[in-house]
């Protein structure tokens, strides 16, 4: 019985370090792209290209898989307003964001450039 209790434990804590793991990764962009530099304050000035905003977290993550299978690679999820906020982050120029946004309408994705 100890083993089997044991084994149980073993599982849900493997289960859970993957769910940590799966979130991480939508979180931090990938390497290549661009991160937000630091700064002071609660904005870095940096553009955004913003795909949508989701209340509940799975949702965000269904949004952001569809984004990056649509070749979006750096888009990852931000907590924005009590939001989770698919987008990709950190652009300097608003041209940048602009170009990525109209990729992402002409690929049939909601998309708008935002200021961080």
């Amino acid at each position: 019985m100890r083993i089997l209790f044991a084994v149980l434990i073993c599982t849900v804590a493997v289960l859970a370090s993957e769910a940590t793991a799966a979130q991480t990764q939508f979180i931090k962009p990938p390497r290549g792209c661009p991160v937000v530099r630091p700064h002071a304050g609660k904005t870095s000035g940096d553009w955004e290209a913003v795909f949508g905003r989701r209340k509940i977290w799975s949702r965000a993550v269904a949004l952001v898989r569809t984004v990056r299978r649509k070749g979006f690679r750096c888009a990852v999820i931000e907590n924005e307003q009590h939001t989770h906020e698919v987008a990709v982050i950190g652009l300097r120029r608003r041209s940048s964001a602009l170009k990525i946004v109209q990729r992402a309408l002409r690929k049939g994705l909601p998309a708008y450039i935002a200021r961080s």
